[in-house]
């Protein structure tokens, strides 16, 4: 078996993350406090809806040839013009942020 390098931390972070805050915690919630489960999931739609865009869009760069710093920081520019868009698009208080700022 071969190590996993960088994926292997990323993997070993979210995995627990992803547990814990979406199964556990809200379990936690509804025991101690009453709040439902789904109310709590239905908090995070939006986060969701902008992970798995954000996954379709621009999953591929991981594998693309980066060799230079200015193909580094144009590959990174896009990904953070490509999130900042799905914020706008998908995240009401994002966008009322936002556009508080821009002005």
């Amino acid at each position: 078996m071969y190590p996993l390098g960088i994926y292997g931390v990323a993997l070993g972070t979210a995995i627990p993350m992803v547990i814990f805050r979406g199964l556990v915690f809200p379990w936690l919630l509804q025991h101690e406090l009453g709040v439902p489960i789904g109310r709590y999931w239905r908090t995070h739609a939006a986060a969701i809806y902008v992970l798995a865009a954000m996954l379709l869009l621009t999953g591929g760069v991981a594998w693309l040839p980066i060799v230079t710093w200015p193909a580094l920081v144009g590959a990174g520019l896009v990904v953070i013009a490509v999130f900042f868009a799905l914020v706008l698009a998908f995240v009401p208080d994002g966008r009322r942020w936002m556009i508080g700022k821009l002005r």
